[in-house]
């Protein structure tokens, strides 16, 4: 079964188009159904993808394949497509008119059945006119007659007024005017039961109750707009920064990380994702000190249910009911009792995004000076105090809700300009407090470790154990290293190298200047200016990381970019800083004059400090289908020209479109220990050209299955002189390598050898696979 749920899209413009529908529901078929795979693109299920366009899959192969899944003789499985709210599908008449001819041919296919819902449309009404239908609002008339009088029933005033005069055929009336103004909108019945309720306090006959209804504006989104002009003068200020708080705290979820969930043999729970609660409500209009002073401690339940309470009431008055408490919480926290806040219906938030209610809303608090980044913070750092004793129940390497409040606060800090300094330095020293006591105090390390690595865990950072570092990522166990204590190595020895990887230059420098700077940058474990240089596998994508001024700081502080070390990312291979900076070069693609300059600015840096101009720097390049593959060589002179030179000439490849098949997308649940030579991660976006609101790309594929950013079929929009300067920088780069010394002798592979390699595997793939490999 595939299921695709318009009304889930929050109004994203792939999601909500033709091409996100198909390419969700094609990818939850070939998820539940691997042999769909070469069966709905065969021109790409091929041993190499060298060939692959970088905007795989195009609308036009999305339809391609769409109909061959439709008359696939003989098909892998019968397949069953529910689609919600199909009217909400954007694009032009004739492209909607298409869309549905398009389910229409698939559903007379006999291993196909489909399922559409969508309010009365025109461009739909001609093409389905053939087709079964229901009319879901006339079905639904007597549940709506049913929930009416019910829910009215149950005041206790309502028997009174109907025995009044004509109180009964008024009753009757009231009702039938519900059901016919409500066109079988729930929400809009729900709302306005819920206004009749609260009348029947003070009505004084049920045809005062008529003319309650009689006002209700019709439409959800005159209805929004009514329940917004309805909040008291003296309340619509404090209301309408709740509202800009709810809206935040809903596209902050698409900057978290997205999390490798898929595995080999089965797919995990997909993570928890962040959310907005009554205790970080409760400190929307309180200070920093507040929230700094708090001990860690879990509430008492009497001061929860105080909490709860006053948070309800501040909703209903200030914000009108848009807003609402739910409980309880599905999240790691369902045993705490801290309820979770929501919008009344998830078409609110599009409603707050419509120009002229965003307007409205941020003109009103404008003047208040009100900083809802700051304050989510304030209150995620209030939650991780609240509940630090749900990590009891954290598993290693595990994601989970304290995780993604964890990267939300980093994620802000790092782009708060208008915070003073000093603030954000306490709170990312009260975030390590807090993380050090935690893992003192709550984490609990698996019973089948051996000795070695429970001492290993006594002597790490708690940042080691954050789920997206590579150490961890896409294994819900441990990856260790070695077997004694002497072997030990850390991604992260203190809160400052982990801060680096997160973009956070200002902090780190402000925190080495408190400290005796030598010591720190030659303290054991991962350099620090490896972790300025190169985050994380799975952060290396997150736009504005590498910061130069970080590196150039360090560099000046007299930290050596040839400084061996073990890495973990590597499996215990040795690597330097100045290795770690040229992948990265390798793993970023330049999409910017500015940009370039900053990249040309930190090799300059590295190599007139030492940098070694012939170090030799490994790549994974995959070959044949499953784990076949090796490792190629490439030096500074080569990287460099890769960068600044070759992938402004060549289209390069996206890093998970080199996979060799499709069930191999479907097995890469984790990024690989290596990169792979001839793909790129993402684009390397300098941080002052970083929009505070960036967002992570909702390409289902790539979420679930690899690198960070949309494989970009676009140009990346250099015009022919900046991208004859940034070649330019490159030669002037090379050139510097050449005076120290530098050459590039290791040689290319060559075909030759490619099919010699790929010979070599071929039986092996035979006897795995049932056949050879071409």
């Amino acid at each position: 079964m595939a299921t695709y749920w318009f009304w889930d899209r929050q109004g994203n413009g792939l999601q909500n188009s033709l091409r996100g529908l198909l390419q969700g529901l094609l990818f939850e078929i070939i998820k539940r159904i691997p042999a769909y795979g070469s069966l709905l693109f065969p021109d790409h299920h091929l041993i190499t993808r060298s060939g692959w366009q970088r905007d795989f899959p195009t609308l036009h192969e999305l339809k391609r394949a769409f109909k061959r899944l439709a008359s696939a003789q003989p098909s892998p499985a019968y397949v069953a497509i529910l689609i919600d709210g199909l009217d909400e599908c954007e694009g032009e008449f004739q492209d909607r008119v298409k869309l549905v001819e398009l389910l229409t041919q698939a559903a007379v296919s006999t291993h196909i059945k489909v399922v559409v819902s969508s309010r009365p449309d025109t461009a739909f009404e001609a093409t389905l006119q053939g087709c079964n239908r229901l009319q879901l609002h006339n079905l639904t008339q007597q549940d709506i007659q049913r929930y009416v009088a019910d829910t009215l029933f149950s005041h206790p005033r309502l028997p009174y007024l109907k025995s009044q005069h004509h109180g009964q055929e008024a009753f009757y009336d009231l009702i039938q005017a519900i059901v016919s103004k409500s066109e079988g909108v729930f929400l809009w019945l729900r709302l306005v039961v819920q206004s009749l309720m609260e009348h029947l306090n003070d009505c004084n006959t049920i045809q005062d109750l008529h003319q309650v209804v009689d006002v209700f504006p019709e439409g959800i989104q005159t209805l929004y707009l009514g329940m917004m002009r309805r909040i008291r003068t003296d309340h619509r200020s404090r209301g309408y920064q709740l509202l800009q708080l709810a809206r935040r705290n809903i596209a902050l979820s698409d900057t978290l990380t997205p999390w490798h969930y898929a595995t080999a043999d089965k797919t995990l729970p997909e993570p928890p994702c962040h959310c907005l609660t009554a205790i970080c409500i409760s400190l929307a209009h309180g200070d920093v000190s507040t929230v700094l002073s708090q001990e860690i401690t879990s509430p008492d339940p009497e001061t929860l249910r105080d909490t709860k309470e006053k948070v309800d009431n501040r909703l209903r008055s200030w914000c009108a009911g848009l807003l609402e408490t739910r409980g309880p919480p599905t999240s790691s926290s369902d045993h705490f009792g801290d309820p979770e806040v929501h919008f009344l219906h998830r078409s609110v938030a599009v409603f707050l995004d419509r120009p002229e209610v965003h307007l409205e809303i941020t003109s009103t608090i404008q003047e208040t000076h009100f900083e809802t980044d700051k304050l989510l913070v304030m209150g995620f750092l209030a939650r991780l105090k609240t509940y630090s004793e749900v990590w009891r129940k954290w598993n290693i390497g595990c994601p989970s809700l304290e995780w993604n409040y964890i990267e939300i606060i980093l994620r802000l800090a790092r782009h708060a300009k208008d915070w003073a300094f000093s603030t954000i330095c306490d709170i990312l020293d009260e975030l390590d407090r807090i993380m050090t006591f935690v893992k003192t105090n709550y984490w609990t390390v698996p019973g089948h470790w051996s000795e070695a690595m429970r001492r290993r865990f006594e002597m790490d950072h708690w940042t080691n154990y954050f789920p997206w570092n590579n150490q961890w990522a896409g294994r819900g166990k441990i990856t260790y290293y070695g077997d004694k204590v002497v072997d030990y190595y850390a991604s992260h020895p203190t809160f400052v190298s982990f801060a680096m990887s997160f973009g956070l230059a200002e902090y780190a420098i402000s925190k080495l200047r408190t400290v005796d700077q030598a010591s720190m940058i030659r303290m054991e474990g991962q350099p620090l200016l490896s972790s300025a240089c190169r985050p994380p596998p799975a952060l290396v994508g997150i736009p504005g990381a590498i910061r130069p001024e970080i590196i150039s700081h360090l560099l000046q502080l007299g930290a050596d970019p040839n400084r061996a070390y073990a890495s973990i990312t590597h499996a215990g291979a040795s690597t330097t800083p100045w290795k770690e900076m040229l992948t990265t070069l390798h793993d970023l693609r330049i999409v910017c004059i500015r940009g370039a300059q900053q990249l040309a600015d930190i090799v300059t840096s590295m190599v007139i400090s030492g940098a070694d101009p012939n170090a030799e720097v490994s790549f994974e390049e995959r070959i044949a289908r499953g784990s076949a593959s090796h490792f190629i060589t490439r030096k500074p002179l080569q990287l460099i020209q890769y960068a600044f030179i070759d992938k402004l000439e060549t289209p390069q490849t996206a890093l998970y479109e080199g996979l060799v098949y499709h069930d191999d997308l479907l097995k890469e649940f984790r990024p690989c220990t290596r990169s792979r030579w001839g793909t790129y991660v993402g684009n390397f976006v300098p941080f002052e050209s970083l929009r505070p609101d960036w967002t992570v790309s909702e390409y289902p594929w790539i979420n679930h299955f690899g690198p960070l950013q949309l494989p970009d079929s676009d140009a990346t929009g250099l015009v022919p002189t900046e991208v004859d300067g940034i070649k330019h920088m490159g030669c002037k780069l090379m050139d510097l390598l050449r005076s120290k010394g530098a050459v590039a002798d290791v040689p290319a592979v060559t075909a030759q050898q490619r099919r010699r390699h790929l010979a070599y595997y071929r039986p092996w793939l035979a006897r795995r696979f049932g056949r050879g490999s071409r």
